[in-house]
């Protein structure tokens, strides 16, 4: 961090404790001259965030995520550690506290706006913003009782985030309403990223961190386990997060197993090697050998248009028994957004248990879509076990790439094929 940079977010010793409520580990304590000390769910953190950095938040339920914010928004008074702020906060954590039922919309929004640190001329200047952003219409000058759940969440949001925050806060609260309104949330929050506004965000959504991210801190047990780039920090968290899930449950065989094995194909020939490994995880029961993307001539694949056969091809080898095994890969565009992802559980081709020392070759054909230019990566991964439970045993991130070329799609992420326009023009006589 350079010297000139402004912190606008800085932790020091942070530490939130709460108090155990067992009664017999508290007289213990008192007796040997050693009280018992409460539950950690913040254990000493350090964190400094510069003013304009967006900042991403992972980590498991309990990990210390929600309290980290709450504490940083004033909502809970720290055990120990110092904190600093700089600028007006607003926070999209417990969106409808401070709501009262027998305000209107419009004096709930006032009120909010004020707590979140703008002057009552800024939000009455706002209201109006406010009332067309929450889409409630007439139902922003009725009484809030009136409201469903979901009316009062987008009242809360478009309150917050018409206060003018310099610091935003926010949990888990960007799939608020409905898919109109969800995007009205994620372009609102990335016109005050624009503006220069420090933003914090907890998500259990990889692309999130993705997308909007200049920086990802990853909490475990409330400490900070990883910081620094987002998708290094989301690579390892998830890798973590995998081997976790294989060392708690080893029986993962369901109905899927049942399902008749996919026929063998002899004529695939296996791929040799992988060309990149950004990170690498997995309980290491079986090994991805090779990734290959090649093209209807069966030859190696670098460049790619629309409508071109791509087959990917996954070449493992198990290491111990795999009773169930699933293989596929995760199709990421350059920002490291998942555009699509497939298995062969997924799309119906469950193959034969594996023994140990079983190689086994995985062929997905596709048409590739009509996608813009640039870079695709290609993640291979190999399971055991079905969709909704599974133990990973190997997942390579960015593998392989593929350069897409369309010519046609200059706006987005896709082309769009079979568009047919009419129109029609009535010129009034003279």
């Amino acid at each position: 961090m350079s010297e000139a940079a402004r912190v606008a977010v800085r932790v020091h010793g942070l530490r939130k404790e709460y108090a155990l409520d067992d009664g017999f580990r508290r007289a213990w304590g008192a007796l040997l001259g050693r009280p018992a000390r409460g539950k950690a769910a913040i254990a000493g953190v350090d964190l400094e965030v510069e003013a304009g950095t967006t900042l991403g938040i992972v980590g498991r339920n309990g990990s210390g995520k929600t309290t980290l914010l709450r504490i940083l928004a004033g909502a809970l008074r720290p055990t120990a550690g110092r904190i600093e702020t700089e600028g007006r906060i607003a926070t999209l954590i417990d969106l409808g506290a401070g709501i009262d039922p027998d305000f209107t919309g419009r004096e709930n929004a006032l009120l909010l706006g004020v707590l979140a640190g703008a002057t009552r001329r800024q939000m009455l200047a706002s209201l109006d913003a406010v009332r067309a952003f929450s889409g409630l219409g007439k139902a922003f000058d009725q009484a809030v009782r009136t409201y469903s759940q979901g009316m009062t969440l987008r009242l809360a949001f478009a309150a917050a985030a018409h206060a003018d925050p310099e610091v935003l806060l926010i949990d888990e609260v960007l799939a608020v309403g409905d898919a109109f309104f969800q995007q009205r949330c994620l372009m609102r929050v990335r016109e005050l990223q624009q503006k220069g506004c420090t933003v914090l965000i907890v998500t259990h959504d990889p692309s999130a961190v993705f997308g909007f991210c200049d920086r990802a801190i990853w909490l475990e047990h409330g400490r900070i386990v990883s910081s620094g780039d987002p998708a290094r920090v989301v690579r390892e968290y998830m890798g973590a997060y995998y081997r976790d899930a294989a060392a708690l449950d080893d029986d993962l065989v369901d109905a899927e197993a049942a399902a008749p094995a996919a026929e063998s194909y002899d004529a695939i020939e296996p791929a040799s090697g992988v060309a990149n490994v950004d990170h690498r995880y997995g309980d290491g029961r079986a090994r991805i050998e090779g990734v290959a993307l090649r093209g209807a001539d069966a030859g190696a694949l670098g460049v790619v248009a629309p409508g071109e056969l791509v087959r990917v091809v996954i070449t493992l080898r198990a290491l111990a028994p795999l009773p169930q095994p699933n293989v596929g890969f995760t199709l990421r565009n350059r920002l490291g957004e998942v555009i699509a992802a497939t298995n062969t559980s997924y799309e119906g081709r469950p193959l034969a248990p594996l023994a140990a020392g079983d190689v086994a070759t995985v062929e997905f054909a596709l048409r590739w879509p009509p996608f813009a230019a640039g870079p695709f990566s290609f993640s291979p991964a190999v399971a055991n076990g079905g969709l909704e439970r599974h133990h990973m045993n190997d997942w390579i991130d960015n593998a392989v790439v593929v350069e897409a070329v369309n010519p046609r799609a200059r706006y987005g992420w896709l082309q769009l094929d079979g568009v047919a326009v009419r129109a029609r023009v009535e010129r009034e006589a003279p």
